[in-house]
């Protein structure tokens, strides 16, 4: 009874150790797998960001600064934002943001300012203007045929060159401001009416609107942002 005893447990051993065998064979395969499944997300993931932010320059960025967030995201936020200037104006408040468009009738760029005051320009390219001469960006545009295309880029490359140091401007925020959740939901509120023919630019159903001290609270956060932070305290610590 003994020596079955013994054989028994010498075979149970046997057993574990197989089974032990196996399964450390399983994870090292499904570790290898998923190493191998990692390094190739990594690698898109890198070639895609490379391509993205090295190989673009910022002007070309600015519509999606993050390759991985869909464009239409991005683009509802910026309309929300234009509808908070206009919305504000209509109604006697501040304003924050400067902005400018692409005019398709006229052919021209549109720039609005704080005060909701527009100016159309109307770039010429037949010949070398002397402030952007010197400018790489705009060597493509004086090169070859010029087309409907080309006047588009080569219009928006003046506003952009003219504003880029203008920390007021819309685009300028937006190309740095993090995308929140509720960009999400606006955007897939904004694309269900645009893309369903439910809204039009006469009205406003496709915009969430924002609440006036949230707008408000982010004014004073940009406007600290910008400021002598240590003299804005000293002065506080002065009234006091």
């Amino acid at each position: 009874m003994r020596y079955l005893q013994v054989k028994s447990k010498i075979f149970q051993l046997y057993l574990r150790g197989l089974r032990g065998f196996f399964e450390s064979q399983d994870v090292t395969v499904n570790k290898r797998k998923m190493r191998i499944i990692l390094s190739l997300i990594f690698s898109l993931y890198s070639y895609g960001w490379i391509q993205h932010n090295w190989m673009k320059h910022e002007f070309d960025i600015r519509k999606q600064p993050n390759f991985l967030i869909p464009i239409w995201v991005y683009h509802a936020r910026r309309e929300h934002y234009i509808y908070y200037e206009q919305s504000r104006l209509a109604r006697g408040l501040s304003t924050t943001f400067s902005y400018y468009d692409w005019d398709p009738v006229s052919q021209m760029v549109c720039y609005t300012d704080k005060q909701g005051k527009q100016k159309f320009e109307k770039s010429i390219f037949n010949r070398e203007r002397l402030d952007i001469i010197d400018n790489a960006l705009f060597e493509e545009i004086f090169r070859g045929e010029m087309t409907s295309e080309k006047i588009k880029r080569g219009s928006l490359l003046v506003a952009y060159e003219l504003n880029c140091n203008n920390r007021f401007d819309l685009d300028n925020y937006l190309h740095y401001k993090p995308i929140n959740p509720m960009d999400f939901i606006r955007g897939l509120h904004f694309q269900f009416y645009v893309q369903l023919g439910l809204t039009n630019q006469y009205r406003y159903d496709h915009f969430i609107s924002k609440p006036d001290w949230l707008y408000e609270w982010e004014q004073w956060k940009i406007e600290l942002n910008g400021m002598d932070r240590l003299n804005f305290f000293n002065k506080l610590i002065e009234l006091k």
